[in-house]
């Protein structure tokens, strides 16, 4: 198999329709925080394959959920993605 073959391939297991349809780990981390009416801790696994990674890399940032802001504490133990949301003052 060639190159071009070869990231055909990687780009259609990655990038296909199907993928797009799946919604990103950022709306499932608010839709999430919202559903349980924004607690002051919350933790929760979601399959790397139930959803498109938007944010690969990040391990530990702030993310805003309607007035409120979260630290988010995320980790990677294939094939889940852990969270651990706590409440937080804006930093």
């Amino acid at each position: 198999m060639n190159i071009n073959k070869s990231s055909m391939v990687i780009r259609n297991i990655f990038y296909n329709q199907y993928n797009m349809s799946k919604p990103t780990s950022s709306e499932v981390l608010t839709s999430y925080i919202k559903q349980c009416h924004e607690p002051p801790w919350t933790s929760y696994f979601v399959k790397y394959s139930d959803v498109r990674d938007d944010q690969w890399g990040k391990s530990h940032f702030n993310w805003k959920v309607c007035d409120s802001n979260y630290h988010i504490l995320r980790t990677g133990c294939f094939p889940y993605i852990k969270y651990h949301c706590t409440y937080s003052w804006f930093s």
